[in-house]
């Protein structure tokens, strides 16, 4: 008996969330036409799902977000709501009165993602960059060979990458969302274990390999609070959690 060829026969495609401990997530599609449970999950999920909107506007229309101003945020979230996300909740007062402090939520979360963005040279070049064997993916995934040959490819999708370009180099920076309370252990990946950020930087940094030196500039969870709340954050309350290359402070900022 073969636990995995019983599974996967000879090729398994899995994702990295497959093979560690993650955070449950919710499926906006499943809310559609339903009342809003205004929580750290649904929340959570919306969050995201205005990051990726936005900041595909951002690599599509090559915004400067050092000129981004806060009214133009405001506008495009804005927009985001009303054409994408509430129109999949039933018009009651109390999915209204959700949506409203969602909407408060993640106005504050975008606003630190960009006054982080603003304060170096780093630009946002691939949002929800997926990687695999899937129909859907961009780039090709990690592939190796287990037990009697069976071959395994593994895939995901990573939530951001910037970049910062030099004469002769190129940094990357990877970004991954978090709603809850992980954190990145540098142990524990050199140990094998959650080494989510990691692979993902692997996948960029075979991407941009060329003629320029490419240089791994940090990996890190940028944590994300869900909780509706009347205080204003500073950039220190939502410090991101990673490795940083403090060498590229010097090209970069």
């Amino acid at each position: 008996m073969n636990p995995i060829r019983d599974l996967g026969g000879n090729k398994l495609n899995i994702t990295i969330t497959d093979v560690q401990v993650s955070e449950p997530t919710v499926d906006i599609d499943t809310c559609k036409k339903k009342e809003l449970t205004y929580d750290y999950l649904t929340t959570g999920n919306m969050i995201h799902e205005v990051f990726e909107q936005l900041f595909n506007k951002v690599i599509d229309e090559d915004i400067d977000l050092k000129t981004y101003t806060h009214a133009q945020m405001i506008k495009d979230i804005d927009y985001i709501f009303e054409n994408k996300l509430s129109t999949e909740f039933s018009n009651t007062k109390k999915n209204l009165l959700s949506l409203k402090r969602t909407k408060k939520v993640v106005y504050r979360n975008t606003q630190n993602l960009i006054d982080q963005l603003k304060l170096g040279d780093f630009k946002v070049a691939h949002n929800e960059l997926e990687f695999g064997n899937s129909e859907t993916s961009v780039e090709k995934g990690i592939e190796f060979t287990i037990d009697d040959k069976v071959k395994v490819c593994l895939g995901g999708k990573v939530d951001r990458a910037d970049i910062c370009e030099t004469d002769d180099k190129i940094y990357i920076n990877v970004v991954d969302y978090k709603t809850g309370t992980k954190s990145f252990d540098l142990e524990e990946a050199k140990q094998g274990i959650n080494m989510q950020l990691v692979i993902y930087l692997k996948i960029l940094l075979e991407k941009y390999k060329g003629e320029k030196e490419v240089v791994p500039a940090g990996i890190y969870l940028s944590k994300i609070n869900s909780k509706y709340t009347n205080k204003e954050e500073s950039l220190s309350d939502t410090k991101a959690d990673g490795i940083f290359n403090k060498a590229v402070r010097r090209d970069c900022g």
